[in-house]
């Protein structure tokens, strides 16, 4: 995932870049929509947002 500040490429669910430390959005799985990293529910549908810790990683087919 690019930062949207810096443009250098940061890991996917990391909370912040690697190289400015500022916030990356979390997008809604509903609408899309960008949400600060901390956010619980969607600025935009409401749609509840779930916890790094618990939202799904890309898997490699192999």
């Amino acid at each position: 995932m690019r930062c949207s500040n810096c443009g250098a490429e940061n890991r996917t669910g990391a909370k912040f870049c690697n190289e400015c430390a500022a916030p990356i959005p979390v997008s809604c799985p509903q609408c899309g929509a960008s949400n600060r990293p901390d956010a619980k529910f969607c600025d935009e549908c409401a749609a509840p947002l779930s916890p790094p810790h618990l939202r799904p990683t890309p898997r490699r087919s192999l």
